[in-house]
């Protein structure tokens, strides 16, 4: 394990101090009780971002945003300046990411460090979702064909995996493949190629799945 950790602190080492920064993060700004937090936008009223890469630790467990600290104390003196003292800069992947923190590396002294910032207990973030924000409103064909060639599975992890800690825990869900095969807006790779499933996505698709199933169901009960 040290050895890993080592191979993997020089690896971060040569990706920072090169700047091949392969990620970009929206940062909002957040209370550090998580009791209110508002998206850091430019001047052009538009979402700030940050270069950096996603990474996993499983030291840490959890994602976090890797970026310079140069970079991460520009961004979160813009979060004081524009809310107030009290609010920490923090990195979001879309409208509906969960919570995240920066980790920060040093040039100076090639150390890395957790910038403090909120986690609450159900990680996610409220998905904005204002039809004033959005164009192009199509709606959803096919829900039912498309989630029905999906399988619901229970499963444990392999320990050897990135989720190796939780190795021997049973839990449900859905496969990554399969979803990209459908639903492959629902299903990208993170910074280390590993299929991720947006499951908070899948709502308004199951939503209508259930719409069509019941037009269905009502046209067998009328033909009766």
């Amino acid at each position: 394990m040290k050895l890993f950790n080592l191979i993997l602190s020089v690896s971060f080492c040569v990706i920072l101090s090169s700047h091949v920064l392969a990620d970009e993060s929206n940062v909002f700004c957040s209370k550090p009780d998580g009791s209110h937090w508002d998206w850091l936008e430019d001047d052009n009223e538009e979402q700030v971002v940050i270069d950096g890469s996603w990474v996993e630790r499983e030291e840490y467990r959890g994602d976090y945003f890797l970026v310079l600290r140069s970079s991460y104390i520009d961004v979160n003196q813009q979060c004081k300046t524009e809310f107030g003292s009290q609010y920490l800069a923090q990195p979001a992947k879309n409208s509906l990411s969960s919570w995240y923190k920066f980790m920060l590396f040093d040039q100076e002294t090639n150390t890395y460090s957790i910038a403090d910032g909120y986690i609450p207990p159900t990680n996610s973030m409220p998905r904005i979702s204002d039809v004033n924000l959005k164009y192009d409103i199509q709606p959803l064909l096919n829900s039912l064909d498309k989630i029905s060639r999906l399988n619901g599975y229970s499963y444990s992890w392999r320990p050897d995996s990135i989720q190796g800690h939780l190795a021997g825990q049973y839990e449900y869900g859905v496969i990554a493949q399969e979803v990209q095969s459908e639903l492959p807006e629902l299903a990208k790779r993170d910074i280390q190629g590993t299929l991720r499933v947006d499951y908070i996505g899948l709502i308004p698709v199951l939503l209508e799945s259930i719409k069509e199933l019941k037009t269905r169901v009502e046209t067998l009960e009328s033909s009766q």
